[in-house]
């Protein structure tokens, strides 16, 4: 995100969103194969992670826009912005994504 910021001059919330995207598929792998050692086919869980990784998005963008308007610095914004989107993930994740429940 930040390198969007500085190299190619791309406002806080847009550089964010493409941070997100891009790290939600490597997110998706490692969670399915490392965090909760997955067993079920990503048929059934990548359409979970995806609807939960969009929610996640649109945390993360309202979020970061509402702490920018309060007037934080972009850096302190994005770390709450960011630890708040990683417990929804988890939470989520572990409780409907990845539940050994669905399988």
């Amino acid at each position: 995100m930040f390198g969007l910021i500085a190299y190619a001059a791309m406002s806080a919330i847009a550089a964010s969103v493409i941070a997100f995207c891009v790290s939600a598929t490597f997110n998706y792998a490692c969670n399915a194969a490392i965090t909760f050692q997955s067993d079920q086919p990503p048929l059934e869980t990548a359409p979970r992670f995806a609807v939960t990784a969009g929610i996640g998005l649109l945390i993360n963008t309202g979020l970061l826009s509402l702490l920018l308007s309060l007037g934080l610095d972009v850096i302190v914004a994005q770390i709450l912005t960011t630890a708040s989107v990683l417990l929804w993930n988890f939470c989520i994740n572990a409780i409907w994504t990845f539940s050994r429940r669905n399988a």
